[in-house]
């Protein structure tokens, strides 16, 4: 291969992760700005600090029922293929409730009629758009793959909080939909385009044994390490997600629901995680990684609680986003490394599934708990929740780590057949 030759290819999957890099953050700055905008709207309906809650779970909810259908898809076809078939479909559903609401008759029934079929066919393209992500890196970087997929939805939440004040009030509820809409058009377009970017964007399905669901968990459960690291983060997704529904509640019950505020706890969030991405972008997934920062992520949960005001809980955020970002990332690349041949998409839908089933049960469970005993108190009982759990786990994975000992055994045998945290 020619010198330009090669530097050409060199280039391509740079080109390709610039491209999808762009697409998710477009496609999150309209998902931002409507989720803060239906969230505002509901929860200043009668009983909107309970129906918030049931909203919240729909996307979670929609992972559950349709997740693992999208996985399997992304691995019969391609992951591009799907996401050519579902954001054309988001586009016409987002700008339908906008021009709804523009005509005024976008009632609570229809709008949440929509924000339901929005997150069914949205869950259809979650595991595609990782999986598509991780293969413009050759499949070598996942965790640089997905911690790309990562940043780009945090920067986009940044910019559609930002945005989201404005726009709410210049052009309603209604404005921020329309918009959402048209940023899934451009994504569509995004994905379209990369066929002649980059061939590796095309994933390559692999032929054989069928890859079934019993498959997938025995190698997500089959050793201690992989099971710490499944548990923790279904302690991490009851708990950790159930914080921005929180925040909301916290700015209704003591703020009046101030749309900028919760923008900017949003944007906080996103910041943290923006410069998690940046600083640990070689770091290596490892068990001792994943439990350590679910701990620490359950510490400043508890510290947002204590905080006194609007500045100090923002300062707090920052590092809750950072904690939020490496540990998503280090999760989902370490199940993916681990996931069977020609599975890769199943299994990151499967796993999807698992953690959407903690999502509900925490988010419904503190969201409800904060309409009893408020938001404050509801996000302290998460955060120290979530230290208990890890730390049981913890305590777990050393037991079963501690190689047995026998009478008979030596002190070369107790070393090499002592597990290593990886």
């Amino acid at each position: 291969m020619s010198g330009g030759a090669t530097a050409a290819a060199r280039r391509r999957p740079r080109t390709t992760l610039a491209l999808l890099f762009i697409a998710r953050g477009l496609s999150q700055v309209g998902t931002s700005l409507q989720v803060i905008a239906q969230s505002l709207a509901i929860v200043s309906m009668p009983g909107g600090d309970r129906l918030v809650a049931v909203v919240a779970v729909v996307p979670t909810a929609a992972v559950v029922l349709l997740s693992g259908v999208g996985g399997s898809l992304a691995d019969r076809f391609s992951p591009r293929a799907v996401l050519l078939s579902t954001q054309p479909m988001l586009a016409l559903i987002a700008l339908s409730m906008g021009v709804a609401g523009q005509a005024g008759v976008l009632g609570a029934g229809r709008l949440i009629t929509g924000v339901v079929v929005l997150n069914l066919v949205a869950s259809l393209g979650t595991a595609a758009w990782q999986v598509l992500i991780s293969d413009a890196t050759g499949g070598v970087e996942i965790r640089q793959g997905t911690t790309i997929n990562t940043a780009a939805l945090d920067a986009g939440l940044i910019v559609g909080a930002v945005l989201a004040a404005p726009v709410i009030a210049m052009s309603g509820s209604s404005g921020a939909f329309i918009l959402n809409g048209a940023s899934y058009l451009v994504t569509t377009l995004t994905v379209a385009a990369l066929r002649g970017a980059a061939g590796s964007c095309e994933t390559t399905v692999v032929r054989g044994e069928r890859v079934t669901a019993r498959h997938v968990f025995g190698r997500l459960l089959g050793t201690w390490e992989t099971s710490a690291v499944v548990l923790t983060a279904m302690a991490a997704a009851l708990v950790g997600t159930s914080l921005p529904v929180l925040l909301l509640l916290l700015v209704h019950q003591e703020r009046a629901t101030d749309g900028a505020v919760y923008g900017a706890f949003l944007g906080a969030m996103s910041a943290g995680s923006l410069v998690g991405g940046i600083v640990t972008w070689q770091h290596i997934s490892t068990a001792r990684r994943v439990l350590g920062e679910a701990i620490g992520l359950g510490l400043l949960v508890l510290a947002v609680a204590c905080m006194p005001g609007t500045a100090s809980t923002l300062v707090v955020l920052v590092p809750v986003g950072f904690l939020f970002l490496t540990l998503r990332v280090g999760v989902v690349s370490y199940v993916q490394l681990r996931a069977p041949a020609g599975g890769r998409a199943r299994t990151v839908a499967l796993f999807s599934l698992v953690l959407a089933g903690a999502q509900i049960i925490g988010t419904t469970g503190f969201t409800m708990l904060a309409a009893e005993i408020g938001a404050r108190w509801s996000i302290a009982a998460a955060g120290l929740l979530l230290v208990i759990m890890v730390s049981a786990v913890l305590a777990w994975a050393a037991r079963r780590r501690r190689p047995p000992v026998h009478p008979s055994s030596t002190s070369f045998n107790s070393d090499r057949t002592a597990s290593s945290w990886r």
